[in-house]
């Protein structure tokens, strides 16, 4: 089993359910990846302490988009995950390519490997919010919610959902993270 976090979840609580003995019994904790997007690491980290935690805890970190920064960055964000986690293998990506074999399957935790307790800061300004329709999206609809995602690039941080949309018969997948362009208020 593969469980994704979101780019803002503490993952201590999650480590704590996964090794809980019941669970034990039936799953074992192999490993935990983190994906840091490297144009945006230090931001990041400053504006949600949440990913200092993921990069902390984390067994192999990829640095994403590292060909979409000069040397300078790329450095930079290997001295902050380094800092975090001098342990943590790292691997440089491009969209977030890696060898899933690799990844998984390394028996990166014993068997008797418990996380610290942790009181883990939360980002105060960090909002999340579920919208909901009793009928699918019209064309119009879709595009005006994609146009309040987009105007604020530098504010939206992850968008994950079903969508229904009147002219499509089956419920669409809606994944999408901060973008790489610099927008308007970056």
């Amino acid at each position: 089993m593969l469980t994704e976090l979101s780019g803002v979840a503490d993952p201590v609580p999650v480590l704590h359910t996964l090794l809980d003995p019941s669970v034990r019994a039936v799953f074992r904790l192999d490993s935990l990846v983190a994906v840091a997007d490297t144009r945006h690491l230090a931001r990041t980290l400053t504006e949600n302490p949440e990913g200092a935690a993921q990069l902390g805890y984390a067994t192999t970190v990829l640095l994403n988009k590292t060909d979409l920064v000069p040397a300078a960055t790329l450095e930079q964000a290997r001295g902050l995950v380094r800092a975090l986690n001098s342990l943590a293998h790292v691997e440089e990506t491009c969209q977030a390519r890696a060898d899933a074999l690799r990844l998984l399957g390394s028996r990166a935790f014993g068997a008797d490997w418990t996380p610290p307790e942790a009181a883990t800061t939360h980002t105060r300004a960090l909002k999340s919010f579920t919208l909901e329709s009793r009928a699918p999206l019209t064309a119009a609809g879709w595009h005006a919610l994609v146009g309040r995602i987009v105007s604020r690039p530098a504010q939206v941080l992850r968008v994950k959902g079903k969508l229904s949309l009147e002219a499509h018969p089956e419920h669409l997948t809606l994944h999408t993270v901060r973008p790489d362009h610099p927008g308007p208020d970056r």
